[in-house]
């Protein structure tokens, strides 16, 4: 079993939800990170490490800040909900009795239910995040510029005013999660469920992390890209599948 402060724990995490986003996750979304930061990614723990932010720290190189100046960061349309589970994790649509022990009683901003098999998943539950970002062609600018050599750039961020992340212990098991709309307290919830002024979750005996605020100061997920020149493209084999006599399919790579 992981415990919440463990380098594994964080790092199975991040690539779960890696693998089927192409983003990065925050385990510590607490943590703030902006567009423009600029850092390395711990191969341990999987999170980022800033050194620096190129609207901020590169201001005093003339060449580079007129550069970031031209590529200002911008937010796009907020959503209501953003949800990301890693491959094995399925949805489950909501039974009656959900509805009425859980949605009704609190208000039911939002409510959902996942299943986890017994290979580790992830899930990740935003309320109102607003994505922040930054142009590709800012980074083709930068190349060059010998302080971000090696570095990553976060070009993404998805802030939030409130999140649940979740991390399966590899058991067969079903959660729920719900948001309160009025900040009603509930009368009745399944034994051992885990709720605070928003948040209600239910069932589960992996790690959870959870919060809500009124702004959204929460950073759960972002988007990181390296600096480097194009490469010239790469021409990959051809695989082709050939039938033999004797019915024995052969790869051949052309």
């Amino acid at each position: 079993m992981f415990s919440l402060f463990s380098k594994q724990a964080s790092r199975k995490y991040v690539d779960l939800i890696y693998g089927v986003s192409s983003k990065w996750a925050n385990w510590d979304p607490p943590k703030k990170l902006e567009p423009g930061d600029f850092g390395v990614i711990d191969s341990g723990s999987g999170q980022f490490e800033k050194e620096g932010n190129i609207y901020v720290d590169l201001a005093a190189d003339e060449t580079v800040c007129q550069i970031v100046s031209r590529y200002p960061p911008a937010r796009l349309p907020s959503r209501d909900q953003y949800i990301i589970s890693s491959s094995k994790v399925r949805q489950l649509e909501l039974s009656a009795d959900v509805h009425a022990n859980v949605g009704d009683v609190v208000g039911g901003a939002f409510k959902g239910q996942w299943k986890f098999d017994k290979s580790r998943g992830a899930l990740l539950v935003m309320d109102r995040p607003e994505t922040t970002v930054i142009a590709d062609q800012l980074l083709t600018a930068l190349i060059g510029v010998e302080k971000l050599r090696g570095r990553y750039l976060i070009t993404e961020v998805f802030s939030c005013p409130g999140y649940v992340l979740y991390l399966s212990n590899k058991s067969n098991e079903t959660i729920g999660i719900s948001l309160q709309a009025d900040g009603v307290l509930p009368s009745a919830v399944s034994p051992g469920a885990q709720f605070d002024s928003a948040w209600i979750c239910e069932g589960g005996t992996g790690l959870f992390q959870k919060a809500y605020r009124e702004e959204a100061c929460f950073t759960p997920l972002y988007q990181a890209k390296t600096i480097r020149k194009h490469r010239a493209a790469r021409v990959e084999p051809r695989v082709y599948v050939v039938r033999a006599s004797i019915d024995v399919l052969m790869l051949i790579a052309a």
